[in-house]
């Protein structure tokens, strides 16, 4: 079967997993072609003491991708994949690309992670510029949105305290950009009465014409440990089993495998007691983990899934 092609647009780094690195090792692993585009070119992510390279200038990235389209080498992009992006003229030229892309294929998936911020705070590069540019011309074009707490919070002004709050969040962003599909990635109740060792992925996938959502809610134990790249290798399995389970698959089982690979990485022997950066993160092992990519783990698993269909009031 046809699987069309990728084309991510990321940062990348010499060493380590972030970005498009995650993005083409999990794309690969799947069989799933993947063109990319490095938004910057770091020798290792910026949590390390030192970090040296450069960021490629908006210009240079237009004029790389007008390469591709005279070279017909975009004939089968059948999805676009984005990340962090810290700069507007970077947003506009993605921008110019999505667009350019459906006029060759309607049918074009653009698929975004908005990485602005986390635990509550944008990230010091991300000014009320991008926050605008985002709602006003990124997520109008958006099919798949992967945001996490924070970043929803701020592209839609609701306070996240509730799955409530969350759901009506959510919903939001389905009724104001027509957004399909939208997974957020991670969500913490903000309760007396909530688990705190527990955390929840929200979902749902949206029925314009007859204004339905189907939602989801996956609760899951957290695992004691952070890892840097780990919100970019979620959003890359969420793209990549949209893909192999085809069109008309259900988003909460497309989240809910790739909360599984995700889950079963991290607790892989591979993973643990990974040396720490700056006493803060891990940095990701993925190489010996690309079989449980391709075969995802069947049995019992830490965490439930819960879905329901619900009517958008518009």
């Amino acid at each position: 079967m046809e699987r069309g092609k990728v084309l991510s647009l990321q940062s990348h780094v010499v060493s380590g997993f972030v970005g498009n690195k995650c993005a083409s090792f999990a794309l690969q692993t799947l069989g799933i072609d993947i063109d990319t585009i490095n938004t910057v070119q770091f020798s290792n992510h910026t949590g390390y003491a030192t970090f040296k390279g450069q960021a490629l200038a908006p210009e240079l990235m237009k004029s790389v991708y007008e390469a591709l389209v005279e070279n017909n080498l975009t004939f089968s992009t059948s999805h676009v994949l984005t990340g962090y992006i810290n700069n507007p003229a970077v947003l506009s030229v993605i921008l110019h690309i999505v667009k350019d892309l459906r006029t060759r294929n309607p049918n074009l998936v653009y698929a975004c992670d908005p990485a602005m911020g986390d635990n509550g705070k944008l990230y010091p590069s991300i000014t009320e510029e991008m926050i605008s540019a985002y709602k006003t011309q990124l997520l109008p074009e958006v099919t798949y949105l992967f945001p996490n707490q924070t970043e929803c919070q701020f592209l839609t002004d609701i306070p996240l305290q509730t799955l409530d709050n969350a759901f009506e969040a959510i919903d939001k962003l389905h009724v104001t950009y027509g957004i399909k599909n939208i997974v957020l990635t991670s969500f913490e109740e903000d309760s007396q009465s909530s688990d705190e060792s527990y955390l929840f992925v929200l979902g749902s996938q949206y029925n314009k014409e007859n204004q339905n959502a189907d939602r989801f809610k996956i609760r899951l134990k957290k695992i004691d440990a952070y890892f840097t790249g780990t919100g970019d290798l979620f959003s890359s399995l969420l793209v990549g089993y949209a893909i192999t389970e085809g069109s008309t698959a259900k988003l909460s089982n497309i989240a809910l495998k790739a909360v599984s690979v995700l889950q079963a990485i991290l607790k892989s022997p591979h993973n643990q007691n990974r040396p720490m950066v700056n006493n803060k993160s891990q940095e990701l092992n993925l190489v010996p983990c690309g079989d449980l990519i391709r075969n995802p783990p069947e049995g019992v698993q830490e965490f439930t899934l819960e879905s329901w269909v619900t009517s958008l009031c518009v």
